[in-house]
């Protein structure tokens, strides 16, 4: 049987460390080695900084503040840059009617998987709206995008 904490309760809570008292005829050295051995996590926080982003088969992370700060047309814009405009030939700039123009801006949705306040997420994702933006997606863990360019 392990000697080690069970910290499958500990998701949003602190966890201490034990700070382990010199004993007697153990070297110092032993004693971090130990102590190191002892530390399992760092105390979790929420929110955290980053929201995992999916996208069919690419995952990737953002962050949550620039997420929010964004608007929602303003990071579906984002989206449809990095992951599908292409440039019509080198050297051309972005100009927004790029993205207006497109069947992404008209079609592509987002789904958010939402962190409930007692440390779990939600039952499966929900479509994201413009409205309440920024607060909303301080609760969000996941995004996925749906977009389907057939």
């Amino acid at each position: 049987m392990s000697n080690q904490p069970d910290l499958s309760d500990a998701v949003g809570q602190p966890v201490e460390a034990s700070t382990l008292q010199p004993e007697a005829g153990v070297s110092q050295d032993s004693q971090v080695a130990q102590t190191a051995a002892t530390v399992y996590t760092i105390p979790r926080h929420w929110p955290v900084p980053q929201i995992t982003i999916f996208y069919r088969d690419k995952k990737f992370a953002m962050g949550r503040d620039a997420i929010a700060n964004m608007g929602k047309r303003e990071f579906m814009s984002a989206l449809f840059i990095m992951h599908v405009w292409v440039r019509p030939y080198p050297g051309v700039k972005w100009q927004d009617h790029y993205y207006q123009n497109h069947n992404f801006s008209k079609t592509a949705t987002i789904q958010a998987t939402f962190y409930y306040t007692h440390g779990d997420h939600d039952v499966g994702p929900l479509p994201l709206a413009g409205l309440g933006w920024a607060e909303m997606i301080q609760n969000v863990v996941t995004i996925e995008l749906i977009y389907s360019d057939e």
